[in-house]
């Protein structure tokens, strides 16, 4: 009976390997939607037969091996996806672990989770177990008594764990990146992770939206191998990036409103007169107590 238990996890671990693949081909172009069918869909199939099926969790090892090397890095913006592990890689799959709410990706790894899930399960059916083996009837008030008490406990086994995950997955990240993390929890900036990416509502994003988003939210590297600032000179960071003035976002923002508005002013005023540069309106010391003044176009 184990024998043949355990050809059928293996098969099932190697079908939901071949999935989270799948997930990962489609994460390409829709890394949105790729994680919304994994976290809310793909991982509740072999959740339930963690539950139901003692010992799987040591029989899932290629498909934490398939979370971790692929679908991971391919929800990120410009991680490598393969090759050698690095450090935070590690950092990245412990905080991947975690709930939403506590700024992971409430994708827990089932090598560690199945044998609590399974735990959990038997004590809360054990009042239904007993009174089946002894054909007895089933005694509805002990099965929802032992329900709630098996859930209190594996509820409060699960906040141990994220507490210790927490406190350890900071081990292998930089102090920035800790810092980061620790403020966006504070914040409570998780909301949208866990809203469906309903296309006719506008609630999916954008593959470079939802990358964009990922590395800030881990303080992940931007720029590929770029160390200084092609405006300023200064130390790349995703920082610095963010908040350069010269060569960072401000520009490339106000660079994109200008041109929209820009574009708009060409519709309405005739043909050559709206120029997109910056007009000088007023010459420093023109005008005593002011300074020079510039357009956008």
């Amino acid at each position: 009976m184990d024998a043949h238990r355990e050809k059928w996890v293996q098969e099932k671990v190697k079908e939901w390997a071949g999935s989270v693949e799948r997930v990962v081909t489609a994460a390409e172009f829709a890394p949105h939607e790729a994680y919304a069918a994994c976290s809310k869909s793909l991982q509740h199939e072999w959740k339930f037969v963690a539950r139901v099926v003692p010992g799987a969790g040591g029989q899932m090892g290629q498909l934490e091996g398939t979370i971790r090397d692929r679908l991971i890095p391919a929800l990120m913006k410009g991680r490598r996806n393969g090759g050698p592990t690095t450090q935070y890689d590690v950092w990245l799959r412990d905080v991947a672990a975690l709930p939403v709410r506590l700024l992971g990706l409430g994708i827990p790894k089932p090598t560690k989770t199945a044998d609590r899930d399974y735990k959990t399960s038997a004590a809360a059916s054990e009042a239904i177990i007993e009174a089946i083996l002894q054909g007895e009837d089933i005694d509805t008030d002990e099965h929802v008594k032992r329900g709630q008490k098996a859930r209190a406990a594996h509820k409060e086994a699960v906040e141990k764990e994220w507490e210790r995950l927490g406190s350890q997955s900071g081990q292998a990240a930089s102090e920035d990146q800790c810092e980061e993390v620790k403020q966006s929890k504070e914040k409570r900036q998780s909301g949208w992770l866990t809203a469906t990416p309903l296309k006719e509502y506008r609630m999916n994003l954008s593959p470079d939206e939802f990358r964009d988003t990922m590395t800030i939210r881990y303080q992940g590297r931007v720029g590929g191998e770029k160390n200084r600032c092609e405006g300023c000179g200064g130390r790349w960071s995703l920082q610095h990036a963010l908040n350069c003035p010269v060569g960072g976002l401000p520009t490339l923002r106000h660079d994109e409103v200008n041109r929209t508005w820009a574009s708009l002013a060409a519709e309405a005023y005739p043909a050559g007169a709206v120029h997109v540069k910056e007009p000088i309106i007023r010459e420093e010391g023109e005008v005593q107590g002011y300074p020079a003044l510039r357009g956008d176009f």
